[in-house]
Parts: C-alpha cells; sequence; structure tokens
C-alpha cells in the first residue's frame, strides 16, 4: 500500500522535525495506523509492516491510542503531543473532553490541561490511576491528593457528606473532577445525582453530567433520567438470528467505546477460524460489531 505508507512516512517527518508538536497530526497517523492494522494486512503482517516503514511497534501502539481516546473528541489543536501522551493512562471511565475543561488541584493550584506543565499533569494523572485502584498509593504525605482525597478527616471534603449506606461506592467511581462537582449540591440533589450515576457507566454520567443536573433541578426520577441515557439494543437480523450486540459482546449499554472494541478484539482471536475457532461465532462476534458501531451513541 504505497499511497498510505508514504503519507504516514510524509506525516511522520513533519512531526519529528517540528518545534511544537501539534496533537491533530497525531491523531490523523494514528487514524492511517489503525486503518491499515485492521483492513489493509492479512493476519501477522502488522509488525513487519511496520518495520518495512520504520515505525517502532511502540510508537504505533502509542499514535493508535491517541487517536482511540481523542479522534472523536474535539480538542484544543494546540494542546502538545507530550500532554496527550501522559493522559494516554487515564482510566477508560474518566472522560476525556471533562477531563481537559475541568480545572485540577496541582502543586501550585488549580488548572487545566492546557495551563499544567507536563509534569503537573503527570502527577494529575498518577493521582486519577491511584484513585481508580490502577497504581498503589504512595506512602508519603506529599503524594496524597490536596484535591479533597486526603486521608485526614478534616480535610477531605467527600467524608464530610456523611453518605448512606452504599453511595460511597458509587461516589468513588466517579473521576475524581466529577465526583468534585457534587460537593456544593444541596443533599437531596447530590443523592439523586449518585442515584442516576448508579445506573450509569461513570462515562456516561460524566459527559451528561449538566443534563443530569437540570433534570434532578426538574424533580424527575432517578429512574427515568438513567433511562433517557441508556440506548437500546438494536437487533438486526444475520440468517434469521436476531443480534443483540451488547449480549454477544458482553458489555453494558453504556460501556466506553475502548472497552467494547478492546472486547471485540479479544473474541475475534480467540474464535478466529484459522486458530481452529467457530466460523458461525466468528462471524456473529463480527456482526455485532458492526452493529454496535451503526448505533447512535
Amino acid at each position: 500500500m504505497p499511497g498510505i505508507e508514504s503519507e504516514i512516512i510524509k506525516f511522520l517527518r513533519e512531526i519529528n522535525t517540528a518545534d511544537t508538536r501539534i496533537g491533530g497530526a497525531v491523531v490523523e497517523i494514528g487514524r492511517r495506523l489503525q486503518f491499515v492494522k485492521d483492513k489493509g494486512l492479512i493476519h501477522g503482517q502488522w509488525e513487519p509492516w511496520l518495520r518495512s516503514v520504520n515505525i517502532a511497534p511502540v510508537t504505533a501502539r502509542k499514535y493508535i491510542q491517541v487517536y482511540e481516546q481523542f479522534g472523536n473528541r474535539a480538542m484544543p489543536i494546540d494542546l502538545p503531543l507530550s500532554k496527550m501522551f501522559e493522559m494516554l493512562p487515564l482510566p477508560a471511565k474518566v472522560s476525556r473532553d471533562l477531563f481537559l475543561k475541568s480545572k485540577h488541584l496541582t502543586d501550585s493550584g488549580e488548572k487545566t490541561v492546557a495551563e499544567m506543565t507536563v509534569k503537573e499533569l503527570r502527577g494529575v494523572v498518577r493521582r486519577e490511576r491511584e484513585l481508580a485502584g490502577l497504581l498503589p498509593r504512595k506512602d508519603s504525605p506529599a503524594s496524597d491528593p490536596p484535591s479533597g482525597h486526603a486521608t485526614d478527616s478534616t480535610t477531605d471534603p467527600f467524608k464530610a457528606l456523611d453518605l448512606p449506606e452504599g453511595y460511597a461506592e458509587v461516589l468513588e467511581k466517579l473521576p475524581v473532577c466529577v465526583a468534585r462537582m457534587l460537593i456544593p449540591l444541596s443533599r437531596d440533589e447530590r443523592l439523586a445525582m449518585l442515584d442516576v450515576a448508579a445506573q450509569l457507566s461513570s462515562l456516561a454520567f460524566s459527559e451528561n453530567y449538566p443534563e443530569i443536573l437540570h433534570s434532578v433541578r426538574q424533580n424527575n426520577s432517578p429512574s427515568s433520567i438513567a433511562a433517557s441515557y441508556k440506548a437500546p439494543p438494536k437487533r438486526q437480523p444475520m440468517s434469521g438470528i436476531f443480534i443483540d450486540p451488547y449480549e454477544i459482546l458482553h458489555v453494558d449499554e453504556c460501556e466506553d467505546e475502548r472497552v467494547v472494541r478492546s472486547k471485540y478484539r479479544t473474541l475475534v482471536k480467540q474464535l478466529h477460524p484459522d486458530v481452529g475457532g467457530s466460523d458461525f461465532l466468528f462471524k456473529l462476534v463480527h456482526e455485532a460489531w458492526k452493529d454496535y458501531q451503526c448505533s447512535e451513541y
């Protein structure tokens, strides 16, 4: 595929020689690499092809991750590549859009991602990963999140909320920046918001937070609010068989797309006829993925 190869190499040269790396260019490279990986090569030829165009596999993975995480989102075009790379390890439940828009507490005060240094951003990302249980918490006092997650009850605003049993677990699953927005709400509003959050994925709740809060203040019930943000499964026939993509891929209806994509890839690898899998089940999973992609979210 010489046309695609030459375009990718051209983009890489432009990025490597630029004084400021622009995120949009990396997103485009990731998109083209993903296309080549998924549709342009036969099985097993991915890494040999990368070597033929002088792209390290680890670099290709990072570019594809940038595309998967930011390709369908409105992003500041001047966001440096180094900051995009720092954000890649964020937990899947953290909305990238909301993370970019929100202020986060750093050693030098509250800042947005655009205002932070790379070192400050790295610290904020690490705290998100610690709170999500992806990293062990550091023992040193300096590492305790000053943004309301310190272990000292006198400085932890979340402990002061005195939530009923079960609500604290819902709060812990939310991204830090979203959980902090619940603090100034009235008790009734806060509990209603957490009731909605318990019925949605953290991503769906985070991305629709303003609209959900408005509905709560209109005295709509948490169940009816949550139902309006759950997309009904779209079932399509395949040779007389109706396909529920969520059931076949074994994911929740509001699950993050990256999780669904990962589940799909795992299943097709396991079920591929070339490795002794079922041709019928392979096609069934593939049809479920196509149906999921065609659904409106």
